[in-house]
């Protein structure tokens, strides 16, 4: 599920600029790493003068929290993706696997989201709290499950705690501290489901 660096693309079409820049901007960082992500080699990469870019993002902080919104972006049309399941402990499942496939998918995304990629980055306040909307299911499915099951936990802190597992478990994979000769998603899900016992 590893999103591989994808290629410089060509000059494109002035209706296209905008997702040509982030495309631009996703390379840079996944192969060159925050110090290659400059005004100036975005725009010449994607070919569009800095006064475009400008216009579009209003700066290459503008840039990087487009980047931010657009992987919780994907990562929430994800999870409203899922079917629902049989019972509630199978949706929290689903949900988690969900995410990590997310986070394998999109890791130059993931990346900026959580793991401080651009360590000057600070996203807005209304971009954090745009973020948080993709754990809503989370929270909702957690909150049946303790329901039916009759715990008196407190919905939040255990969707939080589930979230800072998944969290913590996708970060040594995208890492690499994860031995590679296990099964890593099947040590994922068997950890989510002992949180729920």
């Amino acid at each position: 599920m590893t999103q591989q660096p994808s290629r410089p693309p060509g000059r494109p079409e002035k209706a296209g600029m905008r997702e040509k820049i982030l495309a631009v901007a996703s390379h840079l960082l996944s192969t060159e790493g925050s110090q290659a992500l400059s005004m100036r080699r975005i725009t010449k990469e994607a070919g569009c003068s800095t006064m475009v870019l400008y216009s579009h993002f209003g700066g290459k902080e503008g840039v990087i929290e487009a980047l931010f919104l657009e992987g919780f972006e994907r990562l929430h049309e994800a999870v409203l993706s899922i079917e629902p399941a049989a019972n509630p402990r199978q949706q929290i499942l689903n949900l988690c696997r969900t995410y990590r496939q997310v986070a394998h998918t999109y890791p130059t995304h993931y990346a900026i989201m959580f793991l401080n990629a651009v360590p000057e980055f600070r996203p807005s306040d209304e971009s954090r709290k745009r973020a948080k909307a993709s754990m809503e299911p989370l929270l909702a499915a957690v909150t049946h499950w303790l329901e039916v099951s009759g715990r008196s936990e407190d919905p939040e802190i255990l969707a939080m705690q589930i979230w800072a597992a998944s969290h913590g478990h996708v970060a040594l994979e995208l890492t690499r501290f994860m031995p590679e000769e296990i099964d890593q998603e099947e040590i994922f899900l068997n950890m989510i489901d002992r949180m729920l016992k």
